[in-house]
């Protein structure tokens, strides 16, 4: 920070460089610091110091020191209080998920209802798992298998 004054140095900042620096898998040294702040500042990632105006003296000229001259106008602003700047939000950084590889549909609720053809589609593995875990999924299958229409024989 020493080396770079014109770092803004707030906490949202800082994450995001240590973000960066984490993400790259960089040891924490001056040039991979320099290295992650050129590269968030280019990529526009980074707050800048918020900017702070001064407004300029006012000179005034006594009346009665010029003779029959027409007297000067006052310098003003459009608005002489300062509107206080608003804080932008913190850079995000993606996280690479897009509509290409990330699935719309999302996990499948589970609730709770068996059906025979939930059963039909189990693998063997999955069904000798449930049996082992669940005490009450032999139930449920003698209970569904019960259900089920007799099959015509030819």
């Amino acid at each position: 920070m020493e080396k770079h004054p014109e770092f803004y140095s707030v906490t949202e900042n800082l994450e995001v460089l240590t973000n960066w620096m984490i993400k790259n898998r960089l040891s924490p040294t001056v040039a991979n610091f320099e290295r992650a702040n050129s590269t968030m500042n280019e990529a526009g990632l980074l707050l800048s110091p918020p900017i702070v105006r001064e407004d300029a003296p006012v000179t005034r000229v006594p009346e009665n020191t010029v003779p029959n001259a027409e007297p000067v106008a006052q310098v003003t602003r459009i608005s002489d209080s300062v509107q206080p700047q608003q804080p932008s939000q913190p850079a995000r950084i993606p996280s690479g998920l897009n509509s290409r590889v990330a699935s719309n549909t999302g996990v499948q609720p589970q609730t709770g209802a068996l059906t025979l053809a939930d059963i039909d589609r189990m693998s063997s593995d999955e069904y000798k798992r449930r049996l082992l875990t669940d005490p009450k999924f032999s139930e449920n299958v003698d209970k569904l298998e019960a259900t089920r229409p007799a099959k015509t024989r030819r």
